[in-house]
């Protein structure tokens, strides 16, 4: 009797740590899934915000109409300013990371470059649909775009 009673015990301490365990999951899940997501295409950003403009303004079927080439226009324009962003990040890194290359030994510069590889994998993998690397932008290491002045540099004055 004894030996039955612990082996029912026992079993059902197992399923208790088994149902703790798919709990935690779930709720981290749940709770960390914002923090890997990346920005919707245009047409799914378009759709999300005629649904709620729709929905939280009545929107006539005429006014929906007017709205949506609007609507099409900001998903655009903020899909290209998210693509720019992410290139230009990704320009101020490169920058950095050559200018700290510069000072190091050939041992560390490999290891240096070995931390980029990892960066870059980690991002890509964490933020699938986000366009990080030049190659994903379709940019080769040749296409600079200008480097931002310095925080501290004095704006240029026309005709100078």
């Amino acid at each position: 009797m004894i030996s039955l009673n612990l082996k029912l015990w026992s079993w059902l301490v197992l399923a208790l740590i088994f149902l703790l365990g798919v709990a935690t999951g779930v709720s981290l899940t749940i709770g960390l899934s914002p923090h890997f997501t990346h920005l919707p295409g245009a047409r799914q950003m378009k759709e999300q915000m005629l649904k709620d403009l729709t929905h939280r303004l009545n929107l006539t079927p005429d006014q929906q109409a007017k709205v949506q080439p609007i609507l099409a226009d900001v998903a655009t324009q903020m899909q290209t300013v998210h693509r720019d962003e992410v290139g230009r990040i990704s320009q101020i890194m490169e920058k950095a990371n050559s200018q700290i290359a510069a000072i190091l030994t050939p041992e560390q510069q490999t290891e240096l470059q070995t931390m980029q590889k990892e960066m870059e994998s980690k991002r890509d993998w964490m933020a699938p649909g986000h366009m990080h690397s030049r190659k994903q932008l379709g940019m080769s290491p040749s296409d600079e775009a200008p480097n931002p002045p310095p925080v501290n540099a004095p704006s240029p004055t026309p005709g100078h």
